[in-house]
């Protein structure tokens, strides 16, 4: 099958959950999934599952889980579930987060959430809980130059390996990492449908 009606097939199933759930704001986290959910035509499972691959890729060395709290392996710069950079020695991606989600809010003309509006420019993301990485992360996808309508375009839809490497991870990618990471995503898609024992603090397949 090719990875293209992979894509498709993935979207569809994923549409059909996201057409069949709830998704009630109950939460400022929530309020911001659905707003870009909606504003990008994107299912909120689609959203939750390209978070769920790229965390689980880029914090777990064993690719098992996300872990929120971790640190680049040799003391490098990255931070965090989706590793954003500090500006120490790093790209400054975690600036550029935040710009980008505070940025988000003023487009929408909403007020803040208190602890965005304290944030400092170099913060440490391993420092802070899930919901706010993810919320960082998503108001980096949204307003920066990756397109999240892509994961669900009709014609040539991109693939979360290939939205990871050009858009989040953007250098030094293989083409072996990219089929690679979409390997890894099918696996832990299988394991969801398994219905595997889930950790809810960060929403991810235990052993």
């Amino acid at each position: 099958m090719s990875i293209r009606k992979k894509v498709l097939i993935l979207t569809l199933t994923l549409t059909i959950l996201w057409t069949n759930g709830v998704t009630m704001a109950d939460t400022e986290y929530d309020f911001l999934l659905n707003s870009i959910s909606q504003d990008k035509q994107v299912p909120i499972p689609v959203l939750e599952d390209l978070m769920e691959n790229i965390a689980i890729w880029e914090s777990d060395f064993n690719r098992r889980e996300v872990k929120p709290d971790a640190v680049q392996v040799g003391g490098g710069p990255g931070r965090g579930a989706f590793q954003f950079e500090l500006m120490d020695g790093g790209s400054g991606r975690n600036k550029s987060a935040k710009t980008r989600l505070n940025n988000y809010y003023k487009m929408l003309k909403r007020e803040r959430p208190e602890w965005l509006k304290s944030l400092p420019d170099n913060f440490d993301a391993s420092t802070l809980p899930l919901e706010q990485q993810k919320m960082l992360f998503l108001g980096d996808a949204r307003m920066g130059p990756g397109n999240l309508s892509k994961l669900v375009a009709e014609e040539n839809p991109i693939t979360v390996g290939d939205w990871w490497a050009e858009r989040h991870k953007i250098k030094g990618v293989s083409p072996e990492d990219r089929i690679e990471f979409n390997r890894q995503a099918e696996i832990n898609r299988l394991r969801r449908q398994q219905n595997q024992p889930v950790n809810t603090s960060t929403a991810t397949v235990l052993n």
